[in-house]
């Protein structure tokens, strides 16, 4: 349908203005689709303050940059028995690399000092200790 034509239009053209995209019937999000589909890995978002505007933190100027593929975007849940949902968070060491590489080089290329990976390792143990392995090796190869 329309969803798809869009796809191959972004392919085709490279650029495309995106709006509010409804839920398809199988509740798995379009914005979580167009990701997939196109490769889209690195949210980036960047945070300041401004002169002039009143705001209890002064002096911001931040970047952050947010795998948008893997963890929760990995879409993988079920009930398990009624009333159980389980959601499964899959990271990987090659999508895990990529976006501390990106994470590194935005900040090479940007004049950034300093890159902080920022975790919940007290949650989830294996994952984030196995994310800041990748980011501190990413980091080693940057420094080089």
């Amino acid at each position: 349908g329309s969803f798809n034509m869009a796809i191959s239009s972004l392919k085709r053209n490279g650029v495309g203005l995106k709006g509010v995209i409804n839920r398809s019937a199988d509740f798995r999000h379009h914005n979580v689709e167009f990701r997939g589909n196109l490769d889209m890995y690195a949210n980036v978002v960047r945070c300041m303050s401004f002169d002039g505007i009143k705001t209890h933190h002064t002096g911001i100027d931040l970047i952050a940059i947010r795998e948008n593929t893997e963890g929760e975007y990995s879409c993988l849940e079920h009930e398990s028995v009624p009333g159980v949902v389980e959601s499964f968070k899959v990271i990987t060491r090659e999508k895990s690399l990529r976006i501390a590489k990106f994470a590194f080089d935005y900040a090479v290329e940007h004049n950034r000092r300093k890159v902080t990976c920022i975790h919940k390792a007290n949650i989830m143990k294996l994952s984030m200790v196995f994310s800041n392995s990748v980011a501190r090796r990413c980091q080693n190869c940057t420094q080089q």
